[in-house]
């Protein structure tokens, strides 16, 4: 996704059209729109992948009419992604990927330091599997299943309370009323981090079926 902010800084409706130019596989990107007085807007472009080491050309033309026959204004810019930066775009996209499944994630509804002291001394607190996609997040053991839909969720912390691994802290609304839970990866079994959870379940909580 190539994005850039617009805004018109005018008293007036201006039409705008805006290319992206990029390399191979990617195709050219083109569109127009109406942007009011004072009114600001992201344009975004999807992208198949973002190449390194390559050129990104961006041009947008301001016209004062309806029918955009002649601009009143023009520009130009372009930019390249360095090695470093595509790797760490294309990681960000696959950590926020959904969905995604995490096994062998303790559960507690308050963190501790007793709850702490026997999850980092090999006493877990529950082992599940916790799942988060579109529609929420899911924690299920041999016994118990907890659905927590992602319009529910108000907010995710860590608390770093086990230096091994923090525990992941998940507000959420049920019933009307205000509830928390707390969950992290076995230390000795977990194949996951605490951050890559946070991540799971804040991409859940953002998606466009929630609040």
């Amino acid at each position: 996704m190539v994005s850039t902010k617009l805004e018109n800084k005018t008293s007036e409706p201006v039409r705008l059209t805006v290319k992206v130019r990029a390399p191979e596989p990617n195709t050219e990107c083109e569109m127009g729109f109406f942007l009011g007085p004072g009114k600001d807007t992201l344009v975004a472009c999807p992208q198949q992948s973002i190449v390194a080491d390559a050129e990104y050309t961006l041009s947008i033309a301001v016209f004062g009419d309806s029918a955009a026959t002649e601009p009143v204004e023009s520009g130009s810019a372009s930019a390249r992604f360095g090695k470093k930066e595509v790797k760490a775009h294309n990681e960000w996209i696959q950590a926020n990927a959904l969905p995604k499944s995490f096994e062998h994630v303790e559960m507690v509804n308050k963190v501790t330091a007793g709850t702490t002291l026997s999850s980092m001394f090999g006493a877990p607190k529950g082992d599940g599997t916790l799942s988060g996609d579109f529609s929420g997040v899911t924690y299920r053991t041999k016994k118990e299943t907890i659905v927590i839909p992602s319009s529910q969720i108000r907010s995710v912390e860590l608390n770093r309370a086990d230096p091994k691994q923090p525990w992941v802290v998940v507000e959420y609304r049920e019933g009307g009323a205000s509830k928390v839970v707390s969950f992290k990866p076995n230390v000795y079994r977990g194949d996951a981090s605490a951050d890559r959870i946070a991540v799971a379940i804040r991409s859940a909580m953002e998606a466009p079926s929630g609040r």
